[in-house]
């Protein structure tokens, strides 16, 4: 509103500076058509009405000045009100935004954890999963080494293989193991005797690239057998002796270049030597994971 009364005050003080010439011109115009006679013989004075004119302008424009002054300081003061107010606004604003921004960084971030652990769930659920099956135990007749049906059927040794079974929905990739089997001596008569703990396995790091066979899904593979004597077979029989198979067998699998190891141990115990049973006790048998590095 203030804006507008100063507005009017320039343009009623600019309307009166305008009109005073053309006062002046009708004025002067007036006073030539008086008789030289009747013109008064006085020294002139200063009209009363350009005087009263200039006050005019002259209040109005001091007046205006000094609103425009005022409006000028309150222009200046809003302005900064208006200003300080955006700022305000303005970092809230960035506040919001970036609570916002975090928080979805914190909804992505949550996300991107379940999509990953939902993947090592998948993976753990399709990859290959090599399993240990019993030694594969194989009586070894002179029939079978010379093949002829008329010779003795009696065991004189047996051979046993590590048998491994890969049950898993995915090929098991560069396959690689190994086992030992060895008699070990109780050092008293009976089948109570001390029985010693398994053999240290330690763990093989294998470089990539290496080879390895493929095991398919629901194949099994037997590794090379060794052999077991009559003779061990006995004295283990007769608790002079206990035997000890272990080992260790790692691969990869198709999704991951993580090598998965297996290592294992069991006692095998004669129970029936002329029908070639043997007991398989565990002693000990571990599986892990581990980067290829």
């Amino acid at each position: 509103m203030t804006f507008w009364i100063i507005a009017i005050q320039l343009i009623a003080a600019a309307l009166i500076m305008g009109a005073l010439p053309l006062w002046d011109i009708l004025r002067d115009s007036k006073k030539n058509n008086i008789p030289k006679e009747a013109k008064p013989t006085s020294s002139p004075k200063p009209e009363r009405s350009n005087l009263i004119s200039f006050r005019m302008v002259k209040s109005l424009l001091s007046t205006a000045m000094l609103q425009l002054r005022e409006q000028n300081a309150l222009v200046t003061a809003v302005a900064t009100v208006v200003m300080a107010a955006f700022t305000i606004s303005l970092a809230i604003d960035s506040s919001r935004q970036a609570d916002s921004i975090s928080g979805q960084l914190n909804v992505m971030k949550s996300q991107l954890e379940e999509m990953k652990a939902q993947r090592l769930v998948t993976i753990a659920q399709l990859r290959a999963n090599l399993r240990r099956e019993q030694l594969a135990i194989r009586p070894i007749t002179p029939r079978d080494i010379v093949g002829d049906l008329a010779a003795d059927d009696n065991t004189i040794y047996w051979e046993i293989s590590s048998h491994w079974t890969n049950v898993g929905s995915t090929d098991a990739k560069r396959v690689i193991g190994w086992w030992e089997m060895k008699s070990f001596d109780n050092g008293i008569n009976g089948h109570f005797g001390i029985m010693k703990s398994c053999p240290e396995i330690k763990t093989i790091k294998p470089t990539p690239p290496y080879n390895g066979v493929t095991i398919e899904k629901d194949k099994d593979v037997y590794q090379f057998p060794k052999t077991l004597s009559l003779a061990d077979a006995t004295r283990a029989l007769q608790g002079q002796t206990y035997i000890l198979a272990w080992g260790q067998t790692y691969y990869n699998d198709v999704f991951t270049k993580a090598v998965h190891y297996h290592n294992w141990c069991v006692r095998l115990l004669p129970n029936d030597l002329k029908k070639s049973i043997f007991s398989q006790p565990k002693m000990s048998e571990d599986s892990w994971d581990e980067d290829a590095g």
